[in-house]
């Protein structure tokens, strides 16, 4: 677990400052790169604000489709624990390392409920078909397409080739994960998916 967490880490710090994904901060003194990132940035997915600290679990909530009692507990409390790190209004140059790990542990634990749902409706799924979500055990399901669905309801797009070798790539660092459609690979990569830039621009 401590090495998915680690390449998992390294991924979201990738997608946020990526060609496809990057943070533009207009004021002096940002905590991120946006200026340095300029010239390689796509205009059209450039972020140029956030969704603010009370409004990012409600907006993940909705991009996923689940209902306010699906949201669990932790979900919850992650949020609460989490909320001093975030930016307060949306402010682009208020992105830092400690928010993106904020965000991270926001999206870990409302990726475990999607999961649970999902594990649920075995025969109904939007984004993990064919996954075996219960255990470590091998699925049949595609990566691609449940990278590709987590996207476009999340990003409001599907990635680009580069977004999504980076995310494949990352996953087959890690031993337990590489080529398995299991709970631990759908946690991995919805978490990966909703910790990028694209899912928190507003």
């Amino acid at each position: 677990m401590m090495k998915s967490l680690y390449y998992l880490s390294q991924l979201i710090f990738i997608l946020s400052l990526s060609a496809c994904g990057g943070f533009s901060a207009h004021k002096s003194g940002s905590a991120t790169e946006g200026s340095t990132l300029e010239a390689h940035q796509v205009p059209s997915t450039k972020v140029v604000a956030v969704v603010s600290q009370n409004q990012i679990l409600p907006n993940f909530q909705s991009c996923l489709g689940l209902s306010r009692e699906q949201i669990s507990e932790p979900t919850r409390l992650a949020h609460k624990e989490s909320i001093e790190s975030l930016s307060p209004e949306g402010e682009v140059d208020k992105v830092s390392a400690p928010m993106l790990m904020a965000v991270t542990k926001i999206t870990s634990e409302i990726c475990s409920d999607l999961i649970k749902v999902e594990n649920d409706q075995s025969s109904n799924r939007k984004y993990f078909q064919n996954f075996n979500l219960a255990n470590s055990d091998e699925g049949s399901g595609s990566v691609d397409s449940s990278i590709n669905n987590l996207a476009a309801s999340c990003w409001g797009r599907i990635p680009t080739p580069e977004e999504l070798n980076i995310i494949n790539s990352s996953i087959l660092q890690v031993d337990t994960l590489a080529n398995k459609t299991n709970k631990d690979a759908a946690l991995f990569i919805c978490t990966a998916v909703l910790s990028s830039s694209q899912a928190i621009r507003f």
